[in-house]
């Protein structure tokens, strides 16, 4: 339902645009053209779900920093949101899920990186990506799970 109401949606912000799904509506009556008409502001709020209690744990991650990762589990809705919110917490992001074209999805809509293992050796694993990216697991600041109970 998250994606099917956003034809109704008169102005999205930009967090749903992003995300690519609305689970908040506010409607308002707005003065134009000398009359009053009738606006739906679309938000997600998923993402802030996520933020809100990791910027008070980890803060917002600067470039000049070392390198800090997110390491996403999933690739749903949440995930989407959890890719939105690592971004505006400055975090490098990691996908993995069972189905690589749903983390190759995140990837192109969030950029970072897939990969098909958590293990720490072999082609598209964990271990290589950081390795390749002059890291080490310490550098998962946080692990962001998506997945059904």
């Amino acid at each position: 339902h998250k994606k099917a109401i956003i034809p109704y949606v008169d102005v999205m912000s930009d967090a749903a645009e992003t995300i690519g799904s609305v689970n908040t509506l506010v409607v308002k009556e707005e003065f134009h053209d000398d009359e009053i008409q009738r606006v739906i502001y679309g938000d997600n709020t998923d993402w802030k779900g996520i933020f809100n209690p990791l910027e008070r744990q980890l803060g917002v991650q600067s470039k000049e920093t070392s390198a800090a990762f997110a390491l996403i589990l999933g690739g749903g809705g949440t995930a989407r949101a959890a890719a939105y919110a690592a971004t505006k917490l400055g975090l490098e992001r990691i996908y993995y899920n069972r189905t690589p074209a749903k983390a190759a999805d995140l990837s192109e809509s969030f950029g970072g990186t897939v990969i098909t293992s958590l293990d720490q050796e072999g082609e598209d694993c964990l271990g290589g990506v950081l390795s390749d990216e002059g890291a080490t697991a310490s550098n998962i600041r946080v692990v962001i799970s998506t997945l059904p109970a």
